[in-house]
């Protein structure tokens, strides 16, 4: 076990003059001195009380929605410090798990006019892999974990899913069946790491000549 803020578990005899800490210490007094130490923990993260969103756009996909309606699931969010959640589950079936978890607070919707706006405010999206939903996130800099649904034909998600994972402007999983396995470890990269800056769009060169002359 990693253990934080302490130099030496023994005694510095130019500073200790207790003889009484002379004597071995056992495994059940260092034991005690670990649990006394303030160190960062995950669930101290919970405090800042970041936002999820949860989209599969316009679409059904109730796959992806199944691997994350799940009480586990929702208890790992928190351990991350999400304590409010947006799902949009298109033309799907609504999620239900959610109301077994306490102290989260969830809003489910099938399409919204304000879904820009939840993105915006999201910290993390977690999405279907479609380049629209992809294309928006990033460019609001958001961090993103895309999810491939590999049930279509001619799957032009696995492209772009492809290409903006090796270029780290997202994360993402092949298959909604990796979520099971993969997602929290993605959500720590997302934490610990976070996700490339989408560069913004070159300015044309008569925008470039305007901003210089005034």
């Amino acid at each position: 076990r990693r253990v934080h803020g302490i130099k030496n578990f023994g005694m510095d005899l130019n500073v200790q003059k207790d003889k009484t800490l002379l004597q071995p210490m056992g495994t059940t007094r260092i034991d005690e001195m670990i649990n006394k130490i303030d160190r960062p923990e995950v669930s101290e993260m919970s405090k800042k009380g970041k936002t999820l969103m949860v989209t599969v756009g316009t679409t059904r996909f109730d796959e992806m929605i199944n691997e994350i309606d799940r009480p586990e699931v929702y208890e790992m969010f928190k351990k991350y410090g999400y304590t409010k959640i947006f799902i949009q589950y298109g033309r799907g079936n609504p999620p239900k798990n959610f109301s077994r978890v306490e102290g989260l607070n969830v809003e489910i919707y099938d399409l919204k006019t304000t879904f820009s706006k939840d993105l915006n405010e999201s910290d993390l999206i977690i999405s279907h892999c479609g380049g629209g939903t992809i294309m928006e996130a990033v460019k609001a800099k958001r961090n993103m974990i895309a999810v491939v649904n590999d049930t279509l034909m001619d799957n032009h998600q696995m492209e772009m899913y492809e290409k903006m994972t090796a270029e780290h402007y997202i994360y993402g999983v092949k298959s909604p069946k990796e979520l099971k396995t993969e997602l929290e470890l993605l959500v720590r990269k997302v934490q610990e790491v976070g996700v490339k800056p989408y560069p913004e769009p070159k300015k044309d060169l008569i925008s470039q000549i305007i901003q210089e002359l005034f």
